[in-house]
């Protein structure tokens, strides 16, 4: 019924990519679609109104079932051999950020290591990643009915005998049949983010992978899971104090982090700091205008928006220009690698943020290097400190040089993979 209500219209924003189109009949009425879902709202005095919200599953299931067919086509001329295959699942792959960051460490070690490796993302949310010497990338629908049947075939063609998912939002679980996966093959799966998920399928996985200690305390139901946090390459420090008069920003840029950014361009301005902000994000009309207010609003040259970056090659040859990094997760550890002193952001307000201290390193080890309102963080932005913040280097390559992290997720591994 509600194929032949919407007719074409679902088609037309998987093969064109619109995303706001007319009700055909009906001039007060529009049809957005968003994150998986079809929005019908209507206008009163010009205003709009959601009148209702109808997932893409059950709009377009047919066209969705289709497109996973035809993608696993590709896939059916690829012979597999007598390594050990792993299978990492992740809906949303962007170009950068912590999970995309360690997903590529860990691919360049698994193949070399004697491992096959294959990515699943969502079709169309894959911003980075692409087949290569060391991975082979595949993409489906996962809001389509054959989701789960799809995903198995594809277990049992290249005789996978690990899948993790690697969890940043959990909703398409629901859509699998986890004991016909774990039928073909050992599932587990890498917790990235705080927040709700389906803990009775979680705990049917086989192994659980937190980040941190803090993300795995927030699940005392998941008491045996494993911790590999996030770490990046071991840098030379390229750091040293020059009395530098300029910061750095580093950030993926969207709507949810510019209260983050407009901390960061305070406490610059409050001590007379110049400073450059590096990141791009998806959505490009936004960035565009967001770019000019902001700069009009805080009276400083666009150009110091100074675009994407890859974060460890920046620092390689721009480190020693700035006084310091400021940022959250990723963006800290690898700043600090190369012995820059850091500033944790809060969402919670330029009140809650800190330099990475001697006295808080402990506590910011455990949280991924995030804080938001945890009153127990001793906490410092006195740039008078600043040498001794830089002192941190030492403890940053013991608890997070990418290469002994991945060795022990890899020692780890090993035993599923027979």
């Amino acid at each position: 019924m509600l194929n032949r209500i919407f007719g074409n219209l679902a088609e037309k924003v998987m093969l064109k990519q619109q995303l706001d189109f007319g009700f055909p009949g009906f001039p007060l009425l529009r049809i957005k679609y968003l994150k998986h879902h079809f929005y019908i709202y209507g206008f009163f005095f010009k205003k709009p109104f959601r009148i209702l919200r109808i997932s893409e599953r059950l709009v377009n299931d047919r066209y969705l079932c289709r497109q996973n067919d035809l993608l696993l086509s590709a896939w059916s001329g690829y012979s597999a051999d007598d390594r050990p295959g792993i299978l990492f699942i992740a809906n949303n792959l962007q170009a950068v950020g912590g999970v995309e960051t360690r997903l590529k460490y860990f691919i360049k070690q698994l193949s070399r290591s004697g491992f096959r490796v294959f990515i699943i993302t969502e079709a169309e949310c894959n911003l980075c990643f692409s087949d290569s010497e060391e991975s082979r990338l595949a993409e489906l629908k996962f809001n389509a009915s054959n989701f789960s049947v799809s995903l198995e075939k594809i277990i049992r063609q290249l005789h996978i005998n690990i899948v993790e998912f690697q969890f940043k939002t959990a909703e398409y679980l629901k859509y699998l049949d986890l004991d016909a996966l774990k039928r073909a093959a050992v599932c587990g799966c890498t917790i990235h983010f705080k927040g709700r998920l389906p803990l009775k399928k979680i705990r049917q996985l086989d192994y659980r992978i937190f980040i941190s200690e803090r993300l795995r305390l927030w699940y005392p139901v998941l008491p045996d899971g494993k911790i590999f946090c996030n770490g990046t390459v071991k840098m030379p420090e390229y750091w040293q104090f020059k009395e530098q008069k300029k910061a750095l920003y580093i950030a993926r840029l969207g709507r949810k982090q510019m209260p983050v950014m407009r901390q960061f361009i305070e406490f610059c301005q409050n001590n007379s700091l110049d400073f450059d902000i590096a990141g791009d994000g998806k959505d490009e009309k936004f960035l565009k205008k967001m770019k000019v207010q902001i700069s009009r609003k805080y009276g400083f040259d666009p150009a110091r928006f100074i675009g994407k970056i890859n974060t460890v090659e920046f620092l390689q040859h721009h480190a020693a220009n700035y006084l310091f990094a400021a940022g959250v997760g990723q963006v800290i550890i690898e700043c600090a690698m190369c012995g820059m002193p850091v500033l944790v952001l809060s969402e919670a307000g330029l009140s809650d943020a800190t330099f990475v201290t001697p006295e808080n390193y402990r506590f910011f080890r455990k949280r991924n290097f995030t804080i938001n309102r945890q009153p127990e963080i001793p906490r410092s932005t006195t740039l008078e400190r600043i040498p001794e913040y830089a002192s941190l280097r030492n403890e940053i390559l013991k608890d997070r040089d990418i290469a002994n992290i991945t060795a022990n997720y890899i020692e780890f591994i090993r035993k599923y993979g027979k």
